[in-house]
């Protein structure tokens, strides 16, 4: 290592280093970008194979090496052409719980050109239809229940599916996935010509209108996230006096995220290739299950959103278990009281806390704060990644805001998406011409650099670091006959940071019970996405100076009445 710090992550960044960095423009924009790094995600898998025999992911009783992955997403990749003529550019979709066959599928799509749309596994039928319609998907890959839910829609589209774990389910129109990874022993790498620009993928994040929008990013997009949180983390351990070249360590990471997200795809699966460390998958949440897993793994990292920390540290279990391998526990996806940082503290010393800060338009993490600074400072999700990202706030009037003052963060650099998919008036609303997205969060910066969120500008709540868009839930709602008028907004929640609330004016002469509406709304909108709260008037709602709905008055409104229950 150099003789301090400081120089240590400066030879990082050196003419000809893996982190060398230029600027270039690219589109018309000028951006910092890695000069030595791949320049498509197939080759980022490939470095992944300089840990070949290691483990790679790890689900129930199946283990994966780095090897067996990669051969098992060239077979697939391989079948996608011959089988099903996909070309460079072709959407194809992907709907699935956690298994290790989503991450061989999302390999395989990526390495060919084509382009993976991540579809969220809690949608309903319907709102999984009309991510596959919207994207122009040639072939859906699906867990049993997402290709049950779809059967109707598939039939419609004319879209073909490939079956994951469920073999029961293959006919003329829906191929098992242990075919396609049939003698993946002798796969070989498919010959694609893939470069940094071309669009790698398609997710879907709920914004303050109607139907959820299709993020479009590049290679380049994904990968400058991948390889920032890499040269972060490297920077950090510099900074603590290790040297991840020399001081290598067994890491191992719990995946308790859905990988539909940016933040269990981009930030925990994605950069394992950087490291080799093992990926352990839980199916879904659950504390008890979690701690097993951490114990037997002697897992040493782990992210989720905010509740899954608190979850962990009160579960029963905690004592009990031997947790003495994990150094980590990093959360994003919806800030963390204050208050569980410190309680997270003095339950788990050993524990380096942490959040960050992204959004599915910049592929994941922009900014992140953990240790000392984050005891310091509970309320902020941290300074920007380095090397490659910028963040300022903007004030009202378009001006750069002081600091401490309040404005938009906007964010910039070669992790910025290229735009909504088919949505261009979206896309200009959001991405300036010179580079800037315009989060719609409102925050500041302190003298330090350090982030604080205070509010949102969208219409969104954040439900466990699952986005909702207000106005898809109230359109959901309106659909009701004895519904005249409803506002849709978050409370707060200790566990979850917010929920779902709706204030409803029901028609004259009508009557309408939660229950009701709950059972109307069960086929219409994901359970997640379905208010917890409900209150019902029979007067018009409340409304501002300009006669629109005053929601913020509402929810003031209904924070109260709870506080009161």
């Amino acid at each position: 290592m150099a003789n301090n710090p400081a120089n240590a992550i400066m030879e990082m960044m050196a003419p000809g280093a893996k982190y060398e960095i230029a600027t270039k423009t690219i589109k018309g924009i000028e951006q910092k970008v890695f000069l030595n790094i791949p320049e498509n995600m197939a080759g980022l898998y490939e470095e992944g194979l300089a840990f070949a025999d290691e483990t790679f992911l790890v689900y129930e009783n199946d283990r994966w090496t780095y090897k067996q992955t990669w051969l098992r997403a060239a077979r697939i990749a391989q079948n996608l052409q011959e089988k099903f003529s996909i070309q460079k550019g072709d959407r194809i979709a992907l709907a699935s719980r956690n298994y290790p066959e989503w991450i061989a599928t999302y390999m395989a799509v990526t390495m060919i050109g084509a382009v993976i749309v991540p579809m969220n596994s809690w949608w309903l039928g319907k709102e999984l239809e009309f991510g596959l319609e919207d994207s122009g998907a040639k072939l859906l890959f699906g867990d049993q229940q997402r290709i049950e839910s779809m059967s109707d829609s598939l039939q419609k589209l004319a879209v073909k599916a490939v079956a994951i774990r469920c073999p029961q389910l293959a006919n003329e129109n829906i191929v098992c996935i242990e075919r396609l990874m049939n003698d993946w022993q002798n796969a070989k790498a498919p010959q694609v010509l893939v470069e940094a620009d071309d669009w790698a993928t398609l997710f879907y994040t709920s914004g303050s209108t109607g139907n959820p929008k299709g993020v479009v990013s590049t290679h380049r997009n994904v990968l400058s996230q991948v390889y920032s949180i890499n040269f972060g983390v490297r920077a950090m351990a510099f900074l603590s006096g290790v040297d991840m070249n020399k001081d290598k360590k067994p890491s191992a990471m719990l995946l308790p995220l859905p990988l539909f997200h940016v933040t269990g795809c981009n930030v925990q699966f994605l950069p394992s290739f950087l490291v080799g460390r093992k990926l352990v998958m839980m199916y879904k949440w659950d504390a008890g299950k979690a701690l097993e897993l951490i114990e037997r793994e002697k897992i040493t990292a782990m992210t989720g959103v905010p509740t899954m920390g608190q979850d962990l540290i009160e579960h029963p279990d905690f004592s009990k278990r031997d947790i003495s391998s994990l150094k980590e526990v990093g959360a994003g996806g919806a800030p963390k009281p204050p208050e569980q940082v410190r309680n997270m503290a003095k339950k788990a010393p050993q524990l380096r806390a942490g959040i960050g800060y992204g959004l599915t338009e910049v592929n994941g993490a922009v900014a992140s704060i953990g240790g000392a600074d984050y005891l310091k400072y509970p309320e902020s999700c941290g300074k920007a990644i380095p090397p490659l990202t910028s963040i300022k706030i903007v004030a009202e009037d378009g001006s750069d805001a002081a600091l401490g003052v309040w404005g938009e963060v906007c964010i910039k650099g070669a992790l910025v998406m290229q735009g909504y998919w088919k949505r261009p008036e979206a896309t200009a609303e959001v991405l300036t011409t010179d580079g800037w997205f315009k989060t719609g969060d409102i925050g500041y910066l302190n003298a330090e650099g350090f982030l604080f969120l205070v509010d949102r500008a969208k219409d969104i709540v954040i439900r466990g670091g699952e986005n909702i868009g207000c106005a898809e839930v109230e359109g959901a709602i309106a659909l009701h006959p004895a519904v005249m008028e409803v506002a849709v907004y978050g409370v707060p929640d200790e566990r979850l940071g917010e929920v779902v609330a709706a204030t409803i004016m029901r028609k004259a002469n009508t009557q309408l019970s939660e229950s009701e509406l709950k059972n109307f709304l069960k086929d219409k909108i994901a359970a997640f996405k379905q208010p917890e709260f409900i209150f019902f008037q029979t007067e018009p709602l409340l409304r501002g100076a300009t006669e629109k709905i005053y929601k913020k008055g509402i929810r003031e409104q209904a924070v109260k009445k709870l506080q009161l229950l």
